[in-house]
């Protein structure tokens, strides 16, 4: 009978070491999927901050052409203006201020600044000169 006890023994050693090694199986895999979980996040910001640098450059640009659509009068008529992403200011990304100087006769220097609408950080300046056609 004894014979028998110790082979019972061993059958619930060789499952608290099944067990164990369970255990310890589950920590790596929970450990590796944090660790997963945390890179995807850093991704999707990394790309949400691209896409936000894409549609920032887009906006510019379309502000660019627009006002090198118009006259000088009309540029330094806008002097002070603000521009906005959106059609509706309060729905607004992005929000360009311009300056517009007559620095000298015939010569416009015309100053765009880029800001965030959510955080008012200044993102960029541009600065063109135009003169009279």
């Amino acid at each position: 009978m004894n014979h028998h006890h110790s082979e019972n023994n061993e059958h619930v050693c060789e499952r608290g070491v099944g067990l164990l090694e369970a255990l310890i199986a589950a920590a790596i895999l929970t450990f590796a999927l944090v660790a997963i979980a945390g890179n995807l996040s850093s991704n999707l910001l990394a790309v949400s901050t691209v896409n936000r640098m894409d549609d920032s450059t887009r906006f510019v640009s379309e502000t660019l052409d627009s006002l090198g659509s118009q006259s000088f009068d009309n540029l330094l008529g806008m002097n002070g203006n603000s521009f906005f992403d959106q059609a509706n200011a309060a729905n607004a990304r992005f929000r360009i201020d311009m300056t517009a100087t007559e620095n000298t006769v015939d010569l416009l220097t015309i100053s765009l600044k880029l800001f965030d609408q959510k955080t008012g950080r200044l993102l960029s300046n541009f600065v063109t000169q135009r003169s009279r056609r």
